[in-house]
């Protein structure tokens, strides 16, 4: 779809009754917490003040980054303080609206699909000055070598077929979404130009458990104080800034990291989060190749992503040796394929595919999932795909469910906003494979040849681990099926309590069996209620993605049946 991009796209708070414009004195988001190599404990503050002459019911919608689960919230304002409560939506929804009834300042955050979050803050009163902070966990990208944390500033307009779109006025534009499928959603105004909206800001730690050799951002000026060699604290330089853009967090450790991370949480269990670097399971093995290139050629991905994804597939493709085979599929609406079946990466078929490349536009809608399914029926003999996408798609849990059914491991490069971020991330780990995101102001091609030099080589697969010595231990979620180069392997799991023991990993390497035992010591360290909350939310997220067949089914099993019982008793854990 045509939207603008990413750098242009700003969003603002709306009254909820009319969707209209409201005045806020001051409205702000401050984002601070603490940044893991297993993830980040995060707390999103909120302030409004509003300059209207009548109460106001104000809706804030705001995605969520990967691996992420809202907790609890709190209000605070002149003279009181309030704790959020968790409860089913229809009850939630009910309490919300008697409070509005009554007159009561009264809040409600509520989590719909695809990550998106919609705040409501009702009888707001003239002049009045209100904090909602939200406590949130999120999962990091990780490398053997360091991280990448990003968290969503912005929301990009993403597809659906059925979603109508309309610019009200210049520079200004609304997005509904079909009821039926997503309920009462509301999104939020888009605007070209962001100078009128909110301030944002961040002041968050680094820590790790060895020396952080550098910390920066490749998004926002920033300010690195340097305390203790294993912790970096890191704010926003400037005084103010506007949501113009997603933040993105990049730290590097002195080496790799092997360990684990562990301690105690709330509810007395041992909690610990353990790290394999790849370089542990041996180099890949470097044998030829079968895969295909699926390049999103979709409206969203007009101007600087389509070149920039263009660019990433030509390098790709210049690292092919004659005895790979490729082939290339671009989609919008419809899937269009460079040859019906692989060819011989020779010098000819690579100066055909770039000659092909260069007629490629953006157009249409990104029917992301019909892509998938051509790709993967050229390489039904096996193989991998390597996707490169802004990932701009909403209802997506059809989508990761088609992509599992067609059984290739998926490759994921996404260039964009953080928001499809979460998105791109299950559809890589549910498919076996790896994933990396980038902002069109970096080097897209540099970031596609390193995470190419990975897809479709792994290091260790079939693999299976183990607690030994821990009373009660287990693992949880399952391991990945593979692991590739310069990507560590990251298991949680819990214990009964304190204790001393390890933890056993099995692999496969060919027809080479590979084992490895790592220590594992629980301790009282308050860190394992982080862990606690962590581990929840990655299961949170895997279970939130399970497959729904229609729109109704979707709605149906949110709210009741196997998965919906599952997701109230992970959110009351």
């Amino acid at each position: 779809m045509a939207t603008a991009t990413e750098e242009q796209v700003g969003y603002a708070p709306r009254c909820a009754r009319s969707g209209q414009p409201i005045r806020l004195a001051m409205q702000r988001l401050w984002l601070t917490g603490r940044v893991l190599p297993v993830g980040a404990r995060l707390f999103v503050h909120h302030v409004f003040r509003s300059q209207e002459q009548n109460p106001l019911e104000v809706i804030y919608s705001f995605a969520l980054p990967r691996d992420a689960a809202l907790r609890r919230f709190q209000v605070r304002g002149e003279g009181f303080s309030v704790r959020s409560e968790l409860k089913a939506v229809e009850e939630a929804v009910r309490v919300y609206e008697e409070g509005l009834a009554r007159g009561h300042l009264t809040t409600l955050a509520r989590h719909y699909r695809d990550g998106i979050v919609n705040l409501t803050l009702g009888n707001l009163r003239p002049g009045e000055t209100v904090v909602v902070s939200l406590e949130l966990l999120a999962g990091v990208e990780i490398y053997d070598d360091g991280l990448r944390f990003r968290f969503p500033f912005t929301l990009a307009p993403c597809y659906h077929p059925q979603a109508r779109a309309v610019e009200s006025e210049p520079g200004t534009g609304e997005m509904e979404l079909p009821e039926e499928e997503f309920d009462d959603l509301i999104l939020p105004q888009w605007r070209t130009d962001s100078s009128s909206l909110h301030e944002v800001g961040f002041q968050l730690a680094v820590d790790a458990p060895l020396a952080i050799a550098e910390t920066w951002s490749p998004s926002h000026a920033v300010r690195v104080v340097r305390s203790d060699p294993k912790r970096a604290r890191v704010r926003l330089a400037p005084e103010r800034d506007v949501p113009d853009r997603d933040f993105v967090l990049d730290a590097r450790w002195s080496e790799s990291f092997e360990g684990a991370l562990a301690g105690l949480g709330s509810d007395g269990r041992g909690r610990f989060a353990a790290v394999v670097p790849s370089k542990r399971f041996g180099e890949p093995s470097f044998t030829s190749r079968r895969l295909v290139f699926l390049l999103d050629r979709s409206g969203s991905m007009s101007g600087q992503p389509m070149q920039q994804a263009k660019r990433a597939c030509e390098a790709c493709l210049a690292t092919l040796s004659p005895e790979d085979e490729f082939g290339i599929v671009v989609f919008d609406n419809v899937a269009e394929v460079f040859r019906d079946a692989l060819v011989k990466a020779d010098g000819e078929a690579r100066d055909a595919a770039r000659t092909f490349l260069a007629r490629v536009e953006a157009r249409g809608g990104t029917e992301l999932a019909a892509g998938i399914e051509r790709a993967a029926a050229m390489l039904s003999h096996g193989g991998d795909l390597f996707v490169i996408t802004d990932g701009q798609v909403y209802a997506t849990e059809p989508i990761l469910a088609r992509a599992r059914s067609a059984g290739v491991r998926v490759h994921c490069l996404g260039i964009g906003s953080a928001s499809q971020d979460r998105f791109l991330t299950l559809l890589a780990r549910q498919t076996g494979g790896v994933g990396r995101f980038v902002t069109p102001r970096e080097r897209v091609d540099a970031a596609a040849l390193e995470l190419f030099a990975a897809a479709g080589r792994p290091v260790a697969e079939q693999i299976e681990a183990r607690t030994e010595g821990l009373a009660g231990g287990r693992v949880a979620p399952e391991p990945p099926p593979a692991v590739f180069p310069g990507r560590p392997l990251v298991l949680f799991g819990d214990a009964d309590g304190p204790g001393r023991g390890s933890l056993r990993i099995i692999w496969q390497k060919g027809p080479e069996p590979g084992c490895l035992s790592l220590p594992v010591e629980i301790g009282t360290a308050k860190l394992g209620e982080t862990l606690r909350l962590l581990q929840g939310a990655r299961l949170i997220a895997d279970l939130e993605s399970q497959d729904v067949s229609d729109s109704e089914g979707w709605r149906e099993r949110r709210g009741a049946g196997r998965v919906g019982e599952a997701l109230r008793a992970l959110s009351e854990a």
